[in-house]
């Protein structure tokens, strides 16, 4: 948890950031006597979090994405891209609810062009009766090219709005089923 115990720095592992600025003395005795230090103020140094972005139809509808500024704002290195959602939805639909807005292939190759990590994701509909199974295969069969080496790993989205009536035990079963039968199938 701790190094240099000997030297003028002391490295705590693990301090959060609310620490920093607390102060601490160390208190040291033996059979001579006890002695305590002067003042050390604890300093926890940030760790740059990593940003990104997750996008949709929602944001096609909106307007052209602008890949290069996404990058070139210098805040988001990765992105997660909608591939599927349920057994029969592409990206999803306009907000006419009728016509199928399908920016997938699309938006990934939009975010690799700029040296984004990307990785593709899909909306997980229970609601809708269907098996984890049935959503992965559909999944597989729009995403399958952009998992594997160079690619963030494949994400499922669960909402709880999508859930229609299942308990937490049936949904646990259900992402599992999604999340095996992915494992088992994936190029």
């Amino acid at each position: 948890i701790y190094s240099g115990a000997t030297t003028g720095t002391l490295t705590v592992n693990g301090a959060t950031l609310p620490l920093n600025g607390y102060q601490f003395r160390a208190v040291t005795s033996n059979s001579a006597g006890s002695a305590t230090s002067d003042t050390a103020t604890l300093t926890v140094n940030a760790v740059a979090a990593t940003l990104g972005i997750d996008v949709s139809h929602y944001q096609n509808e909106a307007g052209v994405i602008t890949w290069s500024y996404v990058y070139g704002s210098g805040q988001k290195r990765f992105a997660f891209v909608k591939a599927s959602e349920a057994t029969d939805t592409p990206d999803g639909f306009l907000s006419d609810g009728l016509t199928v807005s399908d920016h997938f292939a699309e938006n990934m190759q939009g975010a690799i062009k700029e040296h984004l990590l990307v990785g593709p994701y899909h909306l997980a509909r229970p609601d809708r009766g269907t098996t984890g199974e049935a959503e992965a295969h559909y999944f597989l069969s729009r995403a399958a090219n952009y998992i594997g080496a160079g690619y963030i790993p494949p994400a499922l989205d669960v909402e709880p709005q999508h859930l229609g009536s299942l308990h937490w035990d049936q949904v646990s079963q259900w992402v599992r089923a999604w999340l095996q039968y992915v494992q088992d199938k994936k190029p």
